[in-house]
């Protein structure tokens, strides 16, 4: 009886051993699968850091994007405005011009017709026509005057647009 309870004791002792090695592999597995998720999160946790970074950077950039778009847009309209202000001032120009070559062709007109006439005897005639060519000489000169004005404005906006085309292609060019 005593080898029987010696073998049972024994028996209950492997049972329990067995029993105490289960559960030592059952921690360790469960010890080896927590730390393998730990290392998945941290992982995981510096994944979304890094696209968060990314996110924040491309949101950045973006918005630089926007801006910069937003001006440009700007300045396009205040361009637009500039050039339809300067077409106006054009026309303007243009239309004193027209009217003074007119006015000039008229005076040249009335002058050939009166030196047809015979005007040295009438002193009337010969004045109003003294007038005329003087008024002929200063509408000409006017003439002239608005000419060279015209040709130094156009000179003037061509060189402010070669300007503002070199600022532009520097302004890309730029390294920024």
């Amino acid at each position: 009886m005593e080898k029987e309870y010696f073998w049972r004791i024994l028996k209950e002792h492997k049972e329990a051993a067995s029993q105490l090695e289960d559960q030592r592999k059952e921690l360790e597995r469960r010890e080896k699968l927590l730390q393998q998720r730990r290392a998945l999160n941290d992982s995981e946790r510096r994944k979304l850091h890094h696209d968060r970074k990314m996110n924040a950077r491309a949101t950045l950039e973006q918005k630089k994007a926007d801006e910069s778009m937003l001006r440009l847009a700007e300045e396009q309209k205040n361009q637009k405005e500039s050039l339809r202000k300067k077409i106006i001032q054009l026309e303007k120009e243009l239309e004193k011009k027209q009217a003074l070559e007119l006015e000039i062709e008229q005076m040249r007109g009335a002058l050939k017709t009166m030196e047809h006439m015979d005007v040295d005897e009438d002193v009337d005639a010969k004045k109003k026509m003294d007038e005329i060519k003087q008024n002929l000489e200063e509408k000409e000169q006017e003439f002239d005057d608005v000419e060279v004005l015209h040709q130094a404005l156009v000179v003037k906006e061509r060189r402010n647009n070669d300007e503002v085309q070199e600022a532009r292609i520097m302004k890309h060019i730029k390294p920024g």
